[in-house]
Order: C-alpha cells, then structure tokens, then sequence
C-alpha cells in the first residue's frame, strides 16, 4: 500500500499533485489576504487538520479525507463542493449522476425524490424559480448540515438521501435566511 502511494505521488498527474498545487493556491491566497506566510503548526488548531497531515497534503504525498476537505472548506472560505471536486471526490453533479446509475433496487419513490431534490438543489436561480439552493450561506443549519453529508464517509445513496432532505426541509422552512446563531435549538440549548 506504501509503494503505491508513493507510486502515486511520483506521478506528475496524480490526483495527490493536483491537489496538492490546489492546496497551495488556497495557502497562497491566503497570504495574500493575512499578508503574511501560511504556518502549518498555525494553522493546525483552526483548520482542524495537523500541520503533519497538511504537509503531506502540500507537497503531494496523500489526498485528504472527505471531512479533512469539509475543514478545508470552511478555513479557506471555498465551497466544499470545490474542494471535494479538487481531491477526486464526488460533488453534488457527479453524486446526482451516481444515484440515478445506481443498478441496486430500491424503492422507486425514494429515488425520484432524491433524484429531484438534487436536480432542484443544481439548478440556479431564475424568474420562475425564485429560491435558489445556490444562494444559502454556509452559515445556514441546512447548508451546513447538508455539507457534513456531503463530505461524509457513508455511501454514496446515504450521502444523497441526507443531502436532499436538507435541501427539501431549507425550501419547506418558513425561515429560510436563518443562521446558526439565530436558531431556536441552539437558544434552547445554550438554556438548557
């Protein structure tokens, strides 16, 4: 397993140096911004990854997990999306497109639904469809918790199931433009 991934690595188009020059470009733009140089050990306690783990990432030894992606995200201020894309894994489009291949039976309502969901979480705002998936902020309950899905380890039908029932229950809320923050849980937990 070790000389495969150092194989890999090796490898001037391996998923592990795209990346890599991925991570990079977001470490740069990050010291453009701070003005001052990225720092492994730093960033290490923020990012949630350790500066060990980050600097293999960087210099193209190993991808990270789903999650260490989902952190990624989150530090760097991109879509996890993006990034889950950039390390090879799937993204909305693409778990949409794996769904709907998906030779196993199961039931063909649930399908449909998911399938739909996802087809309405892809589509971008317009005149006729005034609420767009695309406009939440990650700071929103249901776009975070669709992106912990998203950026899970379960199957891909899991990752979609819970990724459309976000999606479903942000358009069937009545406050849609709600932040973390401002949630009743979190008050009654903080209460509590």
């Amino acid at each position: 397993m070790a000389r495969k991934r150092q194989l890999l690595a090796d490898d001037p188009r391996s998923p592990f140096r795209e990346f890599a020059a991925y991570f990079r470009e977001l470490m740069g733009t990050w010291e453009a911004r701070h003005r001052e140089a990225y720092q492994y050990k730093e960033a290490a306690d923020d990012l949630g990854i350790e500066a060990s783990t980050q600097s293999k990432i960087g210099g193209g030894k190993s991808l990270p997990t789903p999650r260490q992606c989902l952190f990624i995200a989150r530090y760097f201020g991109r879509p996890v999306e993006e990034v889950l894309r950039a390390a090879g894994y799937p993204d909305l489009k693409r778990l949409r497109q794996i769904v709907a291949d998906d030779p196993t039976p199961r039931d063909p309502a649930v399908k449909v639904r998911v399938l739909g969901i996802l087809e309405m979480a892809l589509r971008p705002k317009t005149k006729t469809q005034p609420l767009s998936w695309h406009d939440v902020p990650a700071t929103n309950p249901y776009r975070e918790n669709a992106e912990i899905w998203l950026a899970s380890d379960f199957s891909d039908w899991d990752k979609a199931l819970h990724y459309a029932d976000n999606v479903y229950f942000w358009y069937r809320s009545e406050d849609r433009s709600s932040e973390r923050q401002t949630w009743k849980t979190d008050e009654m937990l903080a209460i509590s």
